[in-house]
């Protein structure tokens, strides 16, 4: 997780972090919604499609898993 003072300063940030870890940079990612949500920009390349795809894959899993094992708010038997 980077925190930077402005766009300008995480755009260098991200772009080093992905220079020196010699890394793929996958995202922008919203947090904190009540459900998964993925971004993809008009400029995303064919790779970056194929692993923002895999995220939102394992993502969804894990909210079908989590909902599923929550109680129902109804009251009823699910």
């Amino acid at each position: 997780l980077l925190v930077a003072p402005d766009l300008k300063a995480a755009h260098i940030a991200f772009g080093l972090s992905k220079i020196i870890g010699n890394a793929v940079g996958v995202g922008p990612l919203l947090l904190g919604a009540g459900r998964p949500a993925h971004i993809i920009t008009p400029a995303a390349t064919a790779r970056r499609i194929m692993y923002m795809s895999a995220i939102a894959v394992v993502d969804a899993q894990n909210y079908a898993r989590n909902r599923q094992s929550e109680p129902d708010s109804t009251g009823g038997a699910g």
